[in-house]
């Protein structure tokens, strides 16, 4: 039950990030600072989703536990930092992606 949640979970995020990275292109009309930082952003929810992927077909090898452990603390760091300093706090998105940070961080911990 615990792998399936937590599948859901990076599934989850892995959208996000693709939606995150999709809308660079809609919102910014050419590649600036600000469009990069937006894509890199989604690119980062990208890699977080597949680095939690690695932990659940890989998670008994102490190295791969404790990179997952470290990423997803910093990232949830990284969101909460993001969302208050951009002041999006009530956004529906942010809302399922902090709860993803928070679910991951502990299903990362729980084996």
């Amino acid at each position: 039950m615990k792998r399936k949640v937590y599948l859901i979970v990076v599934a989850i995020t892995f959208l996000l990030g693709i939606l995150h990275s999709t809308l660079t292109f809609v919102i910014y009309k050419k590649l600036a600072a600000n469009a990069l930082w937006f894509l890199g952003t989604g690119l980062a929810l990208l890699f977080y989703s597949a680095l939690n992927l690695i932990h659940i077909k890989h998670g008994g090898e102490s190295d791969v536990r404790l990179l997952v452990r470290i990423v997803n603390v910093l990232m949830l760091l990284f969101i909460t930092v993001s969302v208050r300093t951009l002041g999006v706090e009530g956004n529906p998105q942010v809302v399922v992606l902090v709860a993803a940070g928070i679910l991951m961080i502990g299903l990362s911990f729980s084996n």
